[in-house]
């Protein structure tokens, strides 16, 4: 799916990295959110599946080693992309997008990209990752 540049939600309130539905499988999300679940009509023979708890129009998830290179994005003021997950510092803070399903991107406040990046660094750093080895 293209994204379209143009298009970019704010959102500042803080973020997490949570436990995907698979193994070594992770997801960005907003760390308070109602769990609600909903379709959204996006044209006449079509619906999007809507998450409370994303923060764009789809999830931007990823294996272990993908969610790191995008902390070290946020950390280093760089960008990181990936099948499913990307980061980019811009003057305005940090977007955020899956590459595949967003339609547009999301950008969030340095200080919020950056408690994530430390959440992530806390919560996947390994001694064998950091030595380019598996967990």
């Amino acid at each position: 799916m293209d994204v379209d540049y143009d298009k970019v939600t704010k959102v500042d309130e803080p973020l997490t990295l949570t436990d995907g539905s698979f193994e070594d499988w992770f997801v960005i999300e907003r760390r308070v959110h109602d769990g609600r679940a909903w379709f959204e009509r996006t044209g006449p023979h079509s619906s999007s599946l809507c998450l409370s708890s994303r923060i764009g129009n789809a999830d931007i998830e990823g294996d272990a080693e993908e969610m790191l290179s995008i902390a070290d994005a946020i950390k280093t003021r760089g960008a990181a992309r990936h099948k499913r997950c990307a980061a980019k510092t811009t003057p305005d803070g940090v977007e955020l997008w899956s590459p595949r399903n967003s339609i547009g991107r999301t950008l969030v406040p340095l200080s919020v990209a950056d408690a994530l990046a430390e959440e992530i660094t806390q919560k996947l750093a390994t001694p064998e990752r950091s030595k380019g080895g598996e967990p």
